[in-house]
């Protein structure tokens, strides 16, 4: 069965050398979160933003570079970053984070988020996992 999914581009007008690659099950919807959050000033990426709040939406320009079969989005992603070496992708390896710092908001936020979590309960810590 074929999917719509695929190896995507989100590439600079003005400035052709400065591009980012991603892949996504559907990848018109990711443009549109990627839009969406960059009009939020919000985006993780921070070299999409930086670009984004310099030039403007106008400046972006989506790509197709190749479609494939969902099981080898991650492979094909990893082939078209060590192939082109965008620069502005935060990470060199494809569906991972490993390497990349959080913020010290995200740290922040982390932190804060643990301060409000209940403390587990003894019954519950004395649960068997279920087979």
């Amino acid at each position: 069965m074929t999917t719509n999914s695929a190896i995507y581009k989100i590439s600079s007008i003005r400035k052709p050398d400065r591009f980012y690659i991603g892949s996504a099950v559907e990848p018109e919807k990711r443009w549109l979160r990627h839009l969406n959050e960059l009009r939020k000033n919000k985006h993780c990426n921070s070299f999409l933003q930086a670009h984004y709040n310099a030039w403007s939406e106008n400046d972006l320009l989506f790509s197709i570079i190749e479609e494939c079969e969902v099981s080898q989005l991650i492979e094909r992603e990893q082939y078209w970053l060590d192939l082109l070496k965008p620069m502005m992708n935060l990470c060199k390896v494809a569906g991972s984070r490993i390497g990349l710092p959080l913020t010290f908001a995200s740290r922040e936020k982390i932190k804060e988020s643990w301060k409000h979590r209940q403390p587990i309960s003894m019954e519950s810590r004395l649960k068997k996992p279920k087979l």
